[in-house]
């Protein structure tokens, strides 16, 4: 799935859609749910399916991690909820404070109005019945509508796992330690999916080099 063209959002892109969804999560529970799910993908690169199949349980948010276990699916009958077809996939990954911040926030919010009532409880509930999960095709629609709706085009809930990917390859952190946080088998899978952006990267070797001459 990540082997498509990765498209990330921007900088600007990316501010204006979190400022936009945090101006607009006290409007209704879809708004609110939207600003969570975009919050989490910007801030893990968790794939759209490993997002929508997190339940309490899976987020620490005194250790500040994710225990990404598994991921919801399409399937000949509807959806399926299984693990993530390999095991690099299964993983934990630490989150920022940012997010912890505000999943701490939208716990107490559904605790407020009655829908968590334990850890198996699903983040993402289907408020129309919410002893299930929003259903993963719904994310597919939802997540590009909100961006199309602010002018931001050309883009799918998946581009959220790119644009974590590409903030952090920007900002030079070890190609190893992103294939780690995204789930790939090794490096290699994330050179060949992320070749253009990091080959965008302007690197001073002078800095990687030892002083050897006085």
């Amino acid at each position: 799935e990540d082997m498509d063209d990765p498209k990330a959002l921007d900088l600007d892109q990316q501010q204006h859609l979190m400022s936009y969804l945090t101006d607009s999560k006290e409007d209704n529970e879809i708004m609110y749910q939207t600003f969570i799910f975009c919050l989490i993908g910007i801030y893990t690169g968790m794939r759209t399916g490993e997002i929508g199949a997190l339940t309490w349980k899976d987020i620490d948010l005194f250790n500040k991690t994710i225990d990404i276990n598994k991921a919801i699916s399409k399937s000949s009958k509807g959806e399926a909820i299984k693990e993530p077809k390999t095991k690099h996939s299964i993983r934990k990954i630490t989150i920022h404070d940012i997010a912890v911040r505000e999943l701490r926030k939208y716990k107490q919010h559904l605790e407020s109005i009655g829908v968590v009532h334990h850890l198996s409880s699903w983040i993402f509930i289907n408020h129309s019945d919410p002893k299930t999960h929003t259903p993963i095709t719904v994310w597919s629609k939802r997540v590009p509508k909100v961006m199309n709706d602010i002018g931001i085009r050309g883009f799918s809930a998946h581009s959220l796992r790119h644009t974590h990917a590409s903030n952090l390859l920007m900002n030079n952190c070890p190609v190893v330690q992103v294939a780690n946080r995204l789930g790939h088998k090794d490096a290699t899978v994330t050179l060949k999916v992320y070749s253009s952006y990091i080959e965008q990267l302007g690197v001073d070797f002078n800095e990687y080099m030892p002083k050897i001459h006085a």
